[in-house]
């Protein structure tokens, strides 16, 4: 099997969360999951990982170049 090339791009400063921690690991980790396993074989995935924060808000954005999964 060859290996994909991925590019991942973390941009998160300190903050803190306060969560369920088994909970957000799960939730995370199966978006990031989904992201390598659902990424075309001729295009290397693109990941970004950003946390913005909106007034009292912050807002964690996961992106990717993945195909996506048909409803």
């Amino acid at each position: 099997m060859e290996e994909k090339q991925s590019q991942i791009a973390i941009k998160v400063s300190d903050l803190a969360v306060y969560s369920d921690r088994h909970g957000l690991d799960f939730l995370v980790g199966q978006i990031i999951s989904n992201s390598i396993k659902y990424s075309a074989v001729c295009n290397p995935l693109k990941l970004e990982v950003q946390a913005v924060r909106t007034g009292e808000h912050h807002i964690l954005e996961i992106r990717d170049n993945g195909t996506g999964v048909r409803g």
